[in-house]
């Protein structure tokens, strides 16, 4: 009978495919792999950038800034925010249009009273003169550490003085985030 069962203990053993080892109560065990990726990426939202009334008579230029918000996936490298030249620019000045009539203005990047740019929060000043356009231009932020929303400043600017007729002029900027 012993050796009966012996046999039998050794032909469930060289069965048992699973098991590294061999045992009176068959338990066999094997590791699960668990794996996710989290690829970087972001999220965008801009609000307008609305003057509202402009007085061409006035010898004070418009300020008004807007917000660009990125909400990213922690530790996202962003190569760059960037802003377009706009749909009717001349010779690089951003223009909004009212039919055949045009009123020149400008975005900047905020200066932050030199404390840097590239920052969520920098803040729209006197000192910001530095045209934010398509190219090399744009913002350079480091990583978030977090997947909090940060929000990056325009800073617009109208001319005073422009001659230009009544009616409401428009004009659309595309804000392109590269990864």
């Amino acid at each position: 009978m012993t050796f009966k069962r012996n046999i039998n203990f050794l032909i469930a053993c060289v069965t048992s495919l699973l098991s590294l080892t061999c045992s009176a109560q068959q338990t066999h065990t094997a590791n699960v792999q668990v794996k996710a990726t989290v690829d970087a990426s972001c999220t965008i939202a801009a609000n307008p950038l609305d003057f509202g009334k402009y007085d061409p008579l006035s010898s004070t230029a418009k300020n008004q800034s807007a917000a660009v918000t990125l909400t990213c996936v922690k530790n996202t490298p962003i190569k760059s925010i960037d802003l377009d030249i706009g749909l009717s620019p001349d010779n690089g000045i951003r223009r909004m249009t009212n039919g055949a009539e045009f009123l020149k203005y400008q975005v900047y990047k905020p200066s932050n009273g030199g404390a840097g740019v590239d920052i969520p929060g920098a803040i729209c000043d006197a000192n910001a003169t530095v045209a934010w356009g398509s190219g090399t231009d744009g913002l350079h932020p480091a990583p978030h550490s977090d997947a909090l929303a940060k929000t990056y400043n325009l800073c617009g600017v109208i001319d005073a003085n422009q001659d230009v007729g009544a009616g409401d002029y428009a004009d659309t900027l595309i804000v392109t985030v590269q990864l």
